[in-house]
């Protein structure tokens, strides 16, 4: 071997070895957030909707500022969830944020919305507390309209 090849090599070693410290690093990193998740359960779609058009609707409003400020509103203000968060509450947690769908295997429509927070400086009991906020806001803003429609 000569001089070039063997810096070749030891270059490439410790290339290797700084990206496995940075992967170890960053998968620590991803796993010591706390989660919280919270169910929401979807009713059907009406006759002649799109049930994937209908799903993404409901996921746009769970996640609309509208539900997070009255879902934050109900929460205890003396116990308040976000005391440590210095940025805007509504833009945070919607950042944090992440709706999924889950399809009933017993139903042929009805679908569950999962709300799941994720947060290194929240505890899991208030990021948990805030999810369940947000769902029962949901399902308050979905019976309303559902009044609204039958009037």
């Amino acid at each position: 071997m000569n001089v070039h090849s063997r810096k070749n090599l030891s270059w490439r070693r410790l290339a290797l070895v700084v990206g496995l410290m940075v992967f170890a690093v960053s998968v620590f990193w991803l796993s010591s957030a706390k989660t919280a998740t919270s169910t929401v359960v979807l009713e059907a779609p009406p006759r002649g909707f799109d049930e994937a058009e209908w799903c993404e609707t409901h996921f746009v409003l769970i996640k609309s500022p509208l539900i997070i400020e009255r879902a934050l509103g109900n929460l205890d203000a003396k116990d308040n969830p976000l005391a440590s968060v210095n940025a805007d509450p509504i833009d945070w947690i919607r950042s944090k944020m992440k709706v999924a769908m889950l399809k009933s295997p017993n139903a042929r429509y009805v679908r569950h919305a999962v709300i799941t927070l994720a947060s290194r400086t929240v505890s899991a009991e208030n990021m948990k507390q805030i999810a369940d906020a947000i769902a029962d806001e949901f399902h308050r803003e979905v019976k309303y309209q559902q009044t609204l429609a039958r009037k």
